[in-house]
């Protein structure tokens, strides 16, 4: 978090008046992460999508040994095919 409130990706420009361009304090400094956003959610460069954090079941007892017992689930999806990443040399680093 920064003195303005804002955490992670931090638009700081443009390039040309064409290409967004947005810095992450946490991404390495010598790595470029480009992607295409396109006209739809379909078509975005990659998506995480945690649709179900954590999800916990009652405790249940078993029926041979009576030990109590739990299930824990988490899903979640993450993929995406349009963007490409580059590592560039120190002279290109600011």
């Amino acid at each position: 978090v920064d003195s303005n409130g804002t955490a992670g990706a931090v638009n700081v420009g443009s390039i040309s008046k064409k290409f967004d361009v947005y810095v992450d304090p946490y991404f390495p400094r010598n790595v470029l992460l480009v992607g295409r956003k396109g006209n739809s959610f379909l078509e975005s460069g990659y998506v995480y999508a945690p649709y179900v954090p954590l999800q916990v079941t009652p405790t249940i007892f078993g029926t041979e040994d009576f030990v109590p017992r739990k299930k824990k689930s988490k899903s979640a999806a993450a993929g995406g095919k349009r963007q490409a990443r580059r590592e560039v040399g120190d002279q290109f680093v600011l």
